[in-house]
């Protein structure tokens, strides 16, 4: 099966209009063995080559199973280069949506400006909507309000487990604007009686490194981009700074093996909810198919392919199951096949989609996903999720915990 990037004729007079009876094929309509079953997948460039990953380990999987009900399956991948070709872009997909209605969504946007105009035509046309958790809040607010949104993976964890083992009355934030919006208030309800100064930065350079040392903060929580970070980190150990208990979101990846003074990350802690743990046992058939679609996948990457991935599986479940219980609503059928633990459902995950389709058909799958147990819920802000916390050990690398975050 091959992805597919094609045009689409328009079919409604005005742009964003109801659809026009007749005008296109129902995506729920029963099967032919010429109709394919459409999902759309749409994101930015930022995540084009988790995009294409998990795009092409689905379609691999459902060439070995045959597809849904032994009907193609048809990802049509949309990517937004940047917020200036955002109208354009939508305008395309309106048109090929409207002529050609998909089953459903998958949409990691991370943009604000890209999320507005997709999201409320998303709404309009009643769409079910699969994403991964974003990292920005503007955009989480905007997705919470889709009517069939749901969210996948892990919302930001709580700091509950970081603060049993640190101790700060001070603690010096530096992250990226909306970063600082995300880190915060978690740190805060984590850390009550601390003292927390907060550094939105927009790039790292040595008068920030400067300022953040200048509040001889005991604890520094680094919560901007991988990048970014680890330049941060690299300035701090040559400028002669003290040391101090580093904290962070993801910024430990790759930190290792490229700032100058590893050893200064003794005792460091991070928070991992977003990208799969190379050193799990259930992670590693996952993680080395995965190596087979793109061998040039480094390890910050795994996770959002992982979610991207699980969304689309989602759909493509919950079409299959739909075959078997045709009077079910897409939407309950994407919430009954990714249940929590269901009496007599079999765990089925990523590993084996041929499996899940099976499962799926005969209605008794609780979808694992392709990390770990998905908690999807639309009425849910924060659901509960397990996430790791990180700590580096010289000579021994990066040591994960695994915990189960509260719902907040």
């Amino acid at each position: 099966m091959q992805t597919h990037w094609r045009a689409a004729f328009l079919c409604v007079s005005v742009m964003w209009g109801p659809l026009v009876a007749g005008c296109g094929p129902d995506p729920l309509a029963p099967p032919s063995s010429a109709d394919p079953l459409v999902i759309e997948v749409i994101g930015v460039s930022l995540w084009e080559q988790e995009l294409n990953a998990a795009v092409a380990a689905m379609d691999r999987q459902l060439d070995a199973a045959g597809g849904v009900a032994g009907r193609p399956v048809e990802l049509r991948l949309s990517v937004i280069g940047s917020p200036a070709e955002t109208g354009a872009v939508l305008t395309a997909l309106g048109e090929r949506i409207d002529a050609d209605p998909p089953f459903g969504v998958v949409g990691p946007v991370e943009q604000p400006s890209v999320a507005a105009g997709l999201l409320s035509y998303i709404a309009e046309r009643d769409l079910p909507l699969v994403y991964p958790f974003p990292q920005d809040e503007a955009v989480f607010d905007m997705l919470a309000s889709v009517p069939n949104g749901f969210l996948l993976s892990s919302p930001p964890p709580s700091y509950g487990a970081l603060a049993e083992r640190v101790t700060c009355d001070s603690i010096a934030l530096v992250a990226t604007p909306n970063g600082v919006g995300l880190f915060q208030p978690r740190i805060e309800a984590a850390f009550p009686d601390a003292v927390i100064e907060a550094f939105p930065a927009l790039s790292t350079g040595q008068r920030l490194v400067d300022a953040v040392a200048a509040t001889n903060a005991p604890c520094v929580f680094n919560g901007m981009l991988v990048g970014e970070a680890v330049e941060f980190l690299d300035l701090w150990s040559v400028s002669g700074h003290p040391d101090v208990q580093w904290m962070g979101g993801h910024w430990l990846y790759n930190a290792e093996d490229t700032i100058t003074d590893p050893s200064m990350l003794d005792g460091a802690f991070a928070i991992s909810n977003f990208y799969i743990n190379e050193n799990r046992e259930e992670s590693a058939e996952f993680i080395a198919y995965l190596r087979t679609v793109d061998p040039s996948l480094r390890r910050q990457q795994l996770g959002a392919v992982a979610g991207i991935y699980d969304a689309i599986a989602l759909e493509v479940l919950a079409a299959e199951f739909l075959v078997g219980s045709p009077s079910t609503s897409a939407v309950s059928a994407i919430q009954i096949v990714s249940s929590p633990s269901t009496t007599g459902f079999d765990e089925v995950t990523a590993s084996d989609m041929a499996q899940g389709l099976h499962r799926a058909r005969l209605q008794s799958l609780d979808y694992q996903g392709a990390l770990d147990a998905l908690d999807i819920d639309p009425t849910t802000r924060y659901p509960p999720r397990r996430y790791s916390l990180l700590r580096y050990v010289p000579e021994m690398g990066f040591q994960f915990e695994t915990f189960m975050g509260p719902a907040e």
